[in-house]
C-alpha cells in the first residue's frame, strides 16, 4: 500500500497546476453557483459559524474556495503538500475560514463525530475508484 501511497502522491504533485487551472474555470462558471445550491441543501439548520465541514481530497480547494466565500468554515485534507500549497494561493484572503491538513483519507487523525458534513468532489483512491461524496450526520 506504500508504494500505490506514493505513487498517488508523485502524480497529484505533477498535476496540482493544471488541475488548479480547471478548477480556475469552474469557479468562475456556472458550477460554481450550482454546487453551492446542492451542498447547502444538504447542511443542518444551524448558523453557518456552527457547521463543522471536511473536505477530503481538496486538491487545489474548489469547495474550501466555494464554502468559505459563502461564510462557512472548513477543514480541508489532502495527500499531497503540492495540492495544499495550491489551495491555499487559491484561497488567498479566504485561509482564515478554512484549516489545511496534509493526511491520507484512509487514516484520518481527527476524533469521530467531529464533522456535520463530510465531502469530496472528484476523489481517487486506491482500485481506481472516483468519485464525488457527500455525507451528513
Amino acid at each position: 500500500m506504500k508504494d500505490l501511497l506514493s505513487e498517488i502522491e508523485s502524480y497529484w504533485t505533477t498535476r496540482a497546476e493544471g488541475y488548479s487551472e480547471v478548477n480556475h474555470k469552474e469557479l468562475n462558471g456556472m458550477q460554481k453557483g450550482a454546487w453551492l445550491e446542492v451542498l447547502k441543501g444538504q447542511f443542518p439548520e444551524k448558523a453557518k459559524d456552527e457547521i463543522k465541514i471536511l473536505d477530503i481530497g481538496t486538491g487545489p480547494g474548489f469547495f474550501p474556495v466555494i464554502l468559505a466565500e459563502a461564510g462557512y468554515k472548513v477543514t480541508a485534507v489532502d495527500y499531497t503538500q503540492e495540492m495544499l500549497d495550491t489551495a491555499k494561493r487559491n484561497a488567498g484572503n479566504l485561509c482564515e475560514r478554512i484549516s489545511f491538513y496534509k493526511m491520507d483519507a484512509q487514516n484520518l487523525e481527527f476524533e469521530d463525530d467531529v464533522f456535520d458534513i463530510v465531502i469530496s468532489r472528484n476523489f481517487f483512491c486506491p482500485g481506481g475508484l472516483h468519485f464525488s461524496l457527500l455525507c451528513r450526520q
